[in-house]
């Protein structure tokens, strides 16, 4: 007798009735097709940034630099000291070269010695000094210490971002720190409402902050990398595909300037003047004029000069003495009625001012040479050269230094 194979189940559960062949395969056929579309798009994502990240290790994609914390132990900002990094600008990477930076955290192919007791130049300025797109030896301060040595040594202090009012931080750090008795200060467009803590935050800079009273105090401001400054900064580092976006196109910097209002898409001509805006409301303008003499009236206690050892040069206001009338380039500006403003307040005070507008005017004229990159509105080799001439053509170093054994050829001399 036969008996019949019966399936039990626990009490109160059902059987889940079979799903016919088909529909299962129809069901895997969807998930692959979904998975391998999903690889798809992954892989047509993935494949374009490696090819670029490949073929960008072929070309001098700006490499990462650091700069150290600022805080209350460290009140002197400036970068980490002893690093060399390639430079280069643009989407096109040029112009490039290789940035030392010294022992005490400054762009300069020379370590300082404050043990050194061959008389100081010190010159301090902004980006114009740290220079990272000019070639050291090309720099203004490059050229003074070929031209000075052995009889002076130049030192340089300079960091992109920096005011007006930092300059006197670095000023008196040259004067205790390395015995600097004289100082070459490098004037431009943007260092006077950056000094104030009302249009711009410190990052590890000193400025003027304006107290209820109306009185001015002199503040400093910590600095430290923020985790996306850290996270870019290693990113970078390993990826030159983030390094070319991030310093090369300075991608963030440009969406956050365009989010803020800051650039616009679609500039009009003639919006900007010494790398500033050509025209801001009356309120900024009286502001700047009253930085000048916060700074001024605070020069001879930090550097422990008197007016004769201390020699501004004044940017002039570019691009507009490349095109307008000599007489009135760019006057109407705001770069035009700051510097003159200062300049004015500066030689009436007894300090040496090199007034580059007039200067630069007048070699255009003859050479139909412009002073800045193509890319980039940082003065050019040529526009170091002729700023360090005034320097050496003026009777600045004359009546600082003794000159017995310093090479008598001009900044401009190979």
């Amino acid at each position: 007798m036969n008996e019949e194979k019966t399936h039990s189940t626990p009490e109160g559960a059902t059987l889940e009735p079979s799903r016919p062949p088909a529909e299962s395969a129809q069901k895997r056929s969807r998930l692959r097709t979904l998975l391998f579309g999903l690889i798809a798009i992954l892989f047509g994502i993935a494949a374009p940034l490696l090819i670029l990240e490949i073929a960008l290790r072929f070309f001098p994609v700006c490499q990462i630099w650091r700069l150290e914390s600022v805080d209350a132990d460290h009140p002197v900002k400036h970068m980490v000291p002893n690093q060399t990094f390639l430079y280069s600008k643009s989407w096109y990477c040029s112009p490039h070269h290789f940035v030392h930076v010294n022992n005490y955290g400054f762009v300069n192919d020379q370590d300082y010695d404050p043990d050194d007791t061959t008389p100081l130049l010190a010159v301090v300025g902004d980006s114009y000094i740290e220079s990272l797109i000019v070639p050291y030896p090309d720099t203004i301060q490059g050229r003074l210490a070929k031209t000075l040595s052995p009889d002076v040594r130049v030192y340089s202090f300079g960091l992109a971002g920096a005011p007006l009012s930092q300059y006197l931080i670095w000023a008196k750090y040259a004067r205790d720190t390395f015995g600097a008795q004289a100082f070459v200060i490098v004037v431009v467009g943007n260092d006077f409402d950056e000094s104030l803590t009302k249009y711009q935050p410190g990052y590890g800079f000193y400025q003027f902050d304006r107290k209820p009273d109306g009185d001015y105090q002199f503040v400093g401001s910590e600095s430290r990398a923020s985790l996306q400054g850290r996270l870019l900064m290693a990113s970078s580092g390993w990826s030159k595909l983030v390094a070319y976006l991030y310093l090369n196109l300075r991608a963030i910097d440009f969406a956050r300037s365009v989010l803020n209002g800051e650039i616009s898409l679609f500039p009009s001509g003639n919006q900007y003047a010494g790398n500033v805006e050509a025209h801001v409301d009356r309120q900024r303008l009286d502001d700047c004029f009253n930085v000048s003499n916060l700074f001024l009236d605070r020069v001879k206690e930090y550097t422990g000069a008197e007016p004769s050892q201390v020699m501004f040069i004044v940017d002039g206001v570019r691009p507009q003495l490349y095109n307008e009338a000599p007489d009135k380039a760019g006057e109407d500006t705001f770069w035009g009625q700051v510097r003159g403003d200062f300049i004015t307040r500066a030689r009436d005070r007894g300090y040496r001012v090199a007034d580059m507008q007039q200067v630069f005017r007048d070699h255009y004229q003859q050479h139909q040479q412009k002073f800045e990159f193509p890319n980039d509105g940082h003065w050019n080799s040529l526009g170091d050269q002729i700023a360090a001439e005034q320097v050496l053509q003026s009777r600045f170093i004359g009546d600082n230094f003794d000159l017995q054994k310093a090479q008598t050829r001009s900044a401009g001399d190979e």
